[in-house]
């Protein structure tokens, strides 16, 4: 139930078969008959291959970043000792 707005009974092709207007109306009852079967979406069709896919992407960024580090060359930094003279 909606205090305030639209309330609508939309079928799985975005077709609306109903709506109640809580600024229009004082009836608070929407009944709608929708469809029992739904059109498979994108993700009923490939489940969680977009998912695995992007996750295998990050980590091979990852790999390639650390890959690509330069390697340190040359003595380490000086310490404290070696500046005070």
């Amino acid at each position: 139930m909606a205090e305030r707005g639209l309330s609508a009974g939309i079928d799985p092709y975005g077709r609306l078969r109903g709506w109640l207007s809580a600024n229009e109306s004082q009836d608070r009852l929407l009944l709608v008959t929708l469809p029992a079967s739904a059109v498979p979406t994108l993700y009923a069709r490939i489940g969680d291959l977009l998912v695995l896919a992007g996750a295998a992407f990050v980590g091979w960024v990852g790999v390639m970043g650390l890959r690509a580090r330069p390697q340190e060359v040359g003595s380490p930094l000086p310490g404290p000792a070696a500046l005070v003279q």
